[in-house]
């Protein structure tokens, strides 16, 4: 849930104001903590690349974790991805998937680590620590690079590319810090990256003044639409000239609906719910009243484990590097230079 609040009432303003001054303040203390050395930034054998937001909620990570799974895989490189675990599993290191195997549920691992697992067939080590994610990655799973699912945070771990990926059309959020907006660092963060992408959600055609220049652009796009129950292709073109209901517990679910009007698709009704939370079955049941075919995302789809009743489609969505594709290529290649000995 991203706290976005440009005019919060007069009552919650100065609280989330308060809070966001020693939110600020706890994170400041944190940076100088590492800095000065009295935490340590653990260096592994493997490369280290991780992908990150500065603001809380989702912004095309998972899809450029897997478009990064593909590039390493040309050059060679089979990774282990690393991410938080959202489930019932412990805090301590898990193998959510190993290589080409079923992961485990979206209920003991957390639709994030489940979805990044179907999408590429990688291994993927879930825990609340991602340097011990990663260093299990590479003791057991025998990881030539660690891919860093949401790492621009975790100072623990030392990366050999960060990429920090940032909305076009709203950067900072509403410019606040946590909990008055929904920026994790201040603006001034973005130095820390190694390389910046700017992601242009459906209809956004320029950035914001206050976005910082790009080094590489992505833009989100539907890449198929397939039945949830048996997973029969339908092609995109079923959505065109379509009524259809939308629900999604995702973190941006606004672009996910500009997406699939984007596609020609009438939306009657839309049923959004908190991130990472399994869609009720009373919704369903709802929304399938109102149109022939609900739409939900592969990050929706990632959480059930038994069959849905009703028309249920899912739309699978991707990115499109449209520019600085070349720039970041070689900021890859640079980071494997740092092979496993």
């Amino acid at each position: 849930m991203a706290w976005d609040l440009d005019e919060p009432s007069p009552l919650l303003a100065p609280l989330l104001s308060a809070g966001a001054v020693a939110f600020a303040g706890l994170t400041q203390a944190r940076r100088w903590a590492y800095r000065a050395g009295l935490f340590e930034t653990a260096r592994l054998t493997a490369p280290v690349i991780s992908v990150g937001n500065l603001t809380v909620g989702g912004n095309s990570k998972t899809p450029l974790v897997a478009w990064l799974v593909a590039r390493l895989r040309e050059r060679g490189v089979e990774p282990v991805i690393v991410a938080r675990s959202f489930g019932e599993a412990p805090g301590a290191p898990l193998i959510a998937a190993r290589r080409g195997e079923a992961p485990r549920s979206a209920r003991e691992v957390g639709d994030e680590a489940r979805l990044l697992a179907q999408l590429t067939g990688a291994a993927v080590v879930v825990g609340q620590s991602k340097r011990r994610a990663a260093e299990l990655a590479i003791a057991e799973l025998g990881a030539q690079a660690i891919l860093v699912d949401d790492g621009f945070q975790h100072l623990a771990l030392a990366r050999d590319l960060d990429l920090l990926l940032l909305d076009a059309a709203r950067p900072f959020g509403n410019g606040h810090l946590l909990p008055r907006g929904s920026l994790r660092e201040p603006p001034s963060a973005v130095a820390r990256a190694h390389l910046v992408g700017l992601v242009y959600g459906p209809g956004v055609t320029e950035a914001a003044p206050e976005a910082p220049t790009g080094d590489f652009t992505l833009r989100a796009r539907a890449l198929g639409l397939r039945a949830l129950e048996g997973g029969a292709p339908l092609g995109l073109e079923a959505l065109a000239g379509r009524e259809v209901a939308l629900a999604a517990a995702i973190a941006r679910p606004e672009r996910f609906g500009q997406l699939v009007r984007s596609l020609g698709a009438t939306v009657v009704e839309e049923a959004y719910f908190r991130d990472h939370q399994p869609i009720p079955p009373a919704a369903l049941e709802r929304l399938g009243q109102r149109a022939s075919l609900i739409v939900v995302t592969a990050k929706d789809a990632a959480r059930w484990s038994e069959p849905q009743s009703g028309a249920i489609a899912v739309l699978e969505i991707g990115v499109e590097l449209t520019h600085g594709q070349e720039r970041l290529s070689e900021a890859l290649d640079q980071a494997l230079q740092r092979r496993p000995r």
